[in-house]
């Protein structure tokens, strides 16, 4: 994926990043439907930022946070209400609105977390909280 000669993408990841166990496929998909919703409200270039960090969850718990910002379009309140609803899209073409609902489903799925946070004419912030081990693994002794 290319995300056009007008953007600028910042990776910030700390090399002591634990190890997480899930799909790296999904985990990949996620990651580029979050970069492509960035790049598209980004029409006239801006910045996207990718941040990881290994945070304390809850108490003997701790996940890793991956940030996706960008300093794009935003998004109103009611498009950021129904930004993950299926089928839920703001393009005017071409098929859409499955791409964060891809994004809920796959932290739900681990025993994680999506969040999105939007300010019209601001930008976005997508956080995805990814816990260490997936939904029903058990832990090596």
């Amino acid at each position: 994926m290319t995300l056009g000669e007008d953007i600028v993408l910042d990776i910030e990841v700390p090399s002591a990043i634990p190890r997480m166990t899930c799909s790296r496929d999904r985990l990949r998909d996620a990651v580029i439907q979050l970069l492509a919703n960035s790049r598209e409200a980004l029409p006239a270039g801006g910045s996207i930022s990718i941040a990881v960090a290994s945070k304390r969850h809850a108490p003997l718990s701790e996940v890793v946070e991956l940030r996706i910002i960008d300093n794009g379009i935003g998004m109103d309140r009611e498009t950021l209400r129904r930004a993950s609803d299926p089928f839920f899209t703001t393009k005017s073409t071409g098929l859409g609105g499955l791409g964060l609902t891809i994004v809920s489903h796959f932290a739900q799925e681990i025993g994680g977390n999506f969040h999105l946070q939007s300010e019209f004419g601001i930008g976005t912030r997508a956080t995805l909280v990814l816990p260490l081990r997936s939904r029903g693994e058990k832990r090596a002794l």
